[in-house]
């Protein structure tokens, strides 16, 4: 069983780091099309979603498992506080793929005359590092005392 935990657990992180890279891959990609094909060139601004992201993936995963775990003997405050950084890292995550699709609407979905690539790639950059910062949350084995949520 300690097997067949480890190798999911090893799966996930994998995928995990290959969702984080393929976001930011498409990002880069979006933005080398955008300054070749299009001639525009992509603001600092709608970087932030991204950036904001990858922050989210490391505070999402900066709460040990163990200090979620009821069964343990945390007294509850700690039991709160570990519980509400967790509920801020997410919400920081959602505020970034919110801010994604806020601005691929805003700026490319609205606009006809241009591509629509660099507004997809922004929403899927954001959905990628959210769905990574997930899989290498529950990547951890209860057997080392990092128990998922």
């Amino acid at each position: 069983m300690h097997e067949e935990g480890s190798r999911t657990s090893m799966l996930l992180c994998y995928g995990g780091g290959i969702c984080f890279a393929l976001g930011w891959w498409l990002w880069i990609d979006a933005c080398a099309f955008s300054a070749t094909q299009l001639d525009a060139k992509i603001d600092f601004g709608y970087w932030i979603p991204g950036i904001v992201s990858s922050f989210a993936l490391i505070l999402i995963n900066i709460v040990s498992p163990a200090a979620l775990d009821t069964s343990a003997s945390w007294d509850n405050s700690m039991l709160a506080r570990a519980r509400g950084f967790l509920f801020f890292a997410f919400t920081i995550a959602f505020g970034g793929l919110i801010a994604s699709v806020w601005l691929a609407i805003v700026h490319w979905f609205n606009d006809t005359s241009i591509s629509n690539f660099p507004g997809i790639a922004l929403i899927l950059q954001s959905s990628f590092i959210f769905l990574a910062a997930v899989m290498v949350r529950f990547a951890k084995l209860p057997e080392d005392g990092y128990g998922g949520l």
